[in-house]
């Protein structure tokens, strides 16, 4: 499946850096890249591209009154010039704030860079059209090896992009927080429609106690080979740590009749789309939603999930939770089915839970939906506590919707299947692998599993019904991961307790 990664269209940062003279808007002076420059007005901060190489910090808040766009790197078609420049200093906003930018990201481009104590207030995001191929960002488009810590942007974007960073190249954010509110109408003279909260991310940036509190809404038709993609954090990631999503994520495709096309795919999801390291103890409180109306040629691959959307074999997901709604509606691809769940994927996922609604009501299509997860590779101690109803074909699991491995995990919400070809278990919706789901808990009356892998029962998963979640009940949930609850009067985890 396309990732993210792909998508991003390739960038090359040509950056100078000298030490040169300043003018600010109060005197000429000359400073060198070692000294810290005061920022007082508009007129300050277009004067840094002076001095590309040299650390500044707000004085003062400072209201920007135009459309400006520092360090640009891009080909003027009506001047035919191509303008190449790159940030390599340091900003300190010193918790100062930015306020009323307008346009597609105050800086244009920056390497090895400092971003830090920076607040934009009412932004205004969006693409202008001699740069309608690329996205918009508040505070960079392009950053390459650069930290960011502290930043805070609040405001609404119109075009695809991110909240803080469009593109990124091994950069490091440690408390950002987005509080943009994206309301993205589909384009359809771009492959990929998309917006994340805090950056689009890759395979070598990190993200560690970061939030997204601004809601998400991607609404476009269907076009041939167009992919749909809305994250709360990022794309693709290295690492994320202690990262949280309260804004509600939505998608819909309001095409009736439309080709899509073979390769259409639409991805929500709280956090990230995947890592390629650890995600660890980051949560979804948010609303998840993505609708694909129904059309006779509106087939898609469908992800949703609370926390991570994919999962790669380096990828451990631990200690992670979703607390909101998480649903689809509408119908998935014939050729891939649709994965929806509350956690989401993970090659490795470890004391992770569910306590949100899981719905999904489909007419076409297979769908694996989970409590937790919707494939499960080697889960072990988790949990589901929330419902998970699934109308129309495919499987629906209290922990996972397709499970290979999995020991010590349990689940007490209700699980239902509704429709012809529609299977319900209260462990797994399908189990692929013999002898591999062993010593695994529920309350329910259901089954332990939709369909198993093999009709000999010795190579069956295994699960057992109990009256109550303690440990004298389920004697393989050790003492090491599990503490009794007097408040939910069951066992949650001891290093993710449940709230």
């Amino acid at each position: 499946m396309k990732k993210m990664a792909a998508f991003l269209m390739a960038f090359t940062l040509v950056c100078t850096s000298s030490p040169a003279d300043l003018h600010t808007g109060a005197a000429t002076e000359t400073v060198y890249a070692a000294q810290a420059v005061a920022i007082s007005s508009e007129e300050d901060l277009v004067a840094m591209q002076e001095n590309p190489d040299g650390n500044y910090y707000l004085a003062k808040d400072i209201t920007i009154n135009g459309n400006l766009n520092l360090f640009p790197n891009y080909y003027d078609y009506d001047t035919k010039v191509q303008h190449e420049e790159c940030f390599t200093g340091s900003l300190d906003g010193r918790g100062h704030k930015i306020k009323n930018y307008t346009g597609i990201g105050l800086f244009d481009n920056a390497k090895n860079a400092t971003f830090k104590n920076i607040v934009m207030t009412n932004v205004d995001l969006e693409t202008p059209e001699m740069r309608m191929a690329e996205g918009c960002a508040a505070l960079v488009l392009y950053a390459q090896k650069c930290s960011f810590s502290n930043i805070t942007v609040s405001g609404k974007a119109k075009n695809s992009g991110a909240g803080i960073v469009y593109a990124t190249e091994a950069c490091n954010f440690t408390k950002c927080i987005s509080k943009v509110d994206a309301n993205i109408k589909e384009r359809k003279d771009i492959s990929i429609n998309s917006f994340a909260g805090i950056a689009r991310g890759d395979n070598k940036s990190t993200f560690k106690n970061c939030k997204n509190k601004g809601n998400i809404t991607l609404t476009g038709k269907a076009n041939a080979e167009a992919m749909f993609m809305v994250f709360g954090i990022a794309g693709t990631v290295k690492k994320i740590e202690n990262c949280v999503n309260s804004g509600d994520i939505t998608i819909k495709n309001t095409v009736d009749d439309g080709y899509a096309g073979s390769d259409f795919e639409m991805k929500a999801c709280g956090l990230v789309e995947d890592s390629y390291g650890q995600v660890k103890g980051c949560g979804n409180t948010g609303k998840i939603s993505v609708t694909n109306k129904d059309g006779k040629m509106t087939r898609a691959s469908i992800t949703v999930s609370g926390v991570i959307a994919e999962y790669r074999s380096s990828c451990s997901v631990k200690q992670c939770y979703n607390k909101g709604t998480v649903s689809f509606t509408g119908i998935c691809s014939e050729s891939s089915p649709g994965y929806i769940s509350g956690v989401g994927a993970g090659w490795s996922m470890t004391e992770c839970y569910n306590t949100g609604k899981i719905i999904v009501n489909t007419k076409d299509g297979v769908s694996y939906v989970g409590g937790v997860t919707q494939y499960g590779t080697k889960l072990k101690n988790c949990y589901n506590a929330g419902t998970v109803s699934l109308t129309g074909k495919g499987y629906a699991g209290g922990v996972a919707g397709k499970l290979s491995a999995g020991s010590c995990n349990y689940n007490v919400g209700k699980v239902t299947a509704k429709g012809k070809n529609a299977y319900a278990g209260e462990i797994a919706g399908y189990v692929t692998m013999e002898s591999s789901v062993d010593n695994n808990y529920y309350t329910g009356s259901g089954k332990k599993s939709g369909g198993e892998c093999t009709s000999w029962v010795p190579y069956q998963s295994k699960a057992k019904k109990v009256s109550s979640i303690t440990f004298a009940n389920c004697p393989k949930l050790s003492s090491k991961y599990w503490t009794y609850s007097g408040k939910h009067k069951r066992l949650v985890l001891k290093n993710n307790k449940e709230a």
